[in-house]
């Protein structure tokens, strides 16, 4: 199992990628392996499963799936009802809910921001094409064999329950249920909104483990067709990684993901260099329209005053609440954008806007991104423009 998701080039990135994936995935299989023990083997563990649980859904709110599964295990499994009646089993929910609490408060005291936001973000249309990207996407990056046990092997066992006599099935169930449940979701939900690659991650997670277990009996044959699947995974892995420093694939634009990696390499550069050098603007905060620029501002810069994303048109972001619109009116700003051109729909929220130099992220000799930096004046506030 391990061997199976250390050269995963699906998990693999999390290694490398600034996401909430790679807490999501190991707080999600620390739950539902300690909850497995819990309930086959030892009560006591339903406790720190519960802790896990917490801070899976502190990382990513899509931990919730496989913990539906697991909450319907003993619910389903008769054998295993007497376990409803444990208040360690309570206890682990409840201290899940108390790490998740500061998370609740938060919304609430902000007008469920993030409920708001994530309704409309996974509420974008999709269609046939996207469902069928999405799932062809994730079955290259998990690998055909992979993805094929962990797509049919849980409803497998789910159909044929009933007719196993198998001492160790009711374990296969558990790891089913925890698999089954997110799956389900993200199959119906991607047939009608567009989901990013990283977003079923949790469908997978039980039943890696679920294929795992069964390999333990699978004939010599299908031991040889695991090795050739692990030689694919490290081939993707390797792929990506040399992709990422010597791109040799003729990828152009967004075609090739490892262009992320290059799109703000004129921040570190260009950009810190221009502003050490015009000291007038020294004491100016960048500002921009999305999260990813003054983000980057801020990791590879450090700007004396923080950057911070103005979310005009845009969804709120923790800059929102950082920096409230109300305490930027008025003020003089240095407006970064992607683009040689400011953008037209904000011009009226400024007085004077002066263009100050433009930047290009390279990578090998091409230019992978356009910068464009503005000395923007009396900043009026989105609200000035709101529609009633």
């Amino acid at each position: 199992m391990s061997l199976t998701v250390l050269t995963n080039v699906l998990f693999h990135s999390n290694g490398v990628v600034m996401t909430p994936d790679a807490p999501l995935v190991f707080f999600s299989m620390l739950f539902i392996m300690f909850y497995y023990i819990a309930f086959f083997h030892n009560k006591s563990w339903f406790l720190p499963a519960g802790i896990c649980l917490g801070f899976g859904l502190l990382s990513k709110i899509s931990a919730l799936f496989p913990a539906l599964g697991i909450l319907l295990f003993p619910v389903l499994m008769k054998p295993y009802r007497k376990i409803l009646k444990q208040k360690y089993f309570y206890l682990s929910f409840i201290l899940a809910f108390i790490i998740l609490l500061p998370f609740i408060l938060w919304n609430f005291q902000n007008d469920w921001t993030f409920v708001r936001y994530q309704g409309a973000h996974i509420s974008k249309g999709g269609s046939i094409k996207t469902f069928l990207e999405l799932w062809a996407g994730l079955g290259i990056l998990l690998g055909p064999l992979l993805f094929a046990a962990c797509l049919f092997l849980p409803f497998k066992v789910l159909i044929n329950k009933r007719k196993s006599e198998n001492k160790a099935e009711p374990a296969h169930i558990y790891f089913a249920l925890t698999a089954a449940i997110p799956l389900i979701y993200f199959l119906i939900h991607s047939l009608f909104s567009r989901f990013e690659l990283n977003w079923p991650a949790p469908a997978f997670l039980g039943g890696i483990l679920l294929f795992a277990i069964k390999m333990g009996k699978f004939p010599d044959k299908v031991s040889k067709i695991f090795t050739i699947h692990i030689i694919y995974s490290i081939f993707l892995v390797v792929l990506v990684t040399a992709q990422t420093f010597y791109p040799l694939l003729p990828l152009k634009g967004k075609s090739d993901i490892t262009n992320r990696y290059h799109v703000f390499s004129s921040f570190p550069n260009e950009l810190r260099n221009y502003l050490t050098a015009a000291s007038k603007y020294k004491n100016h905060r960048i500002i921009a329209n999305n999260y990813q620029i003054p983000s980057m501002v801020n990791l590879y810069i450090k700007p004396e005053l923080e950057a911070t994303c103005l979310s005009i048109g845009y969804h709120e972001t923790l800059y929102s609440f950082l920096y409230p619109d109300e305490k930027l009116i008025g003020g003089h700003y240095l407006y970064l954008t992607k683009g040689e051109n400011f953008p037209t729909n904000l011009n009226r929220y400024f007085d004077e806007i002066l263009p100050l130099r433009q930047f290009k992220s390279m990578r090998k000799g091409k230019t992978i991104a356009k910068y464009s930096l503005w000395y923007v004046k009396n900043y009026r506030g989105k609200q000035v423009y709101t529609k009633f």
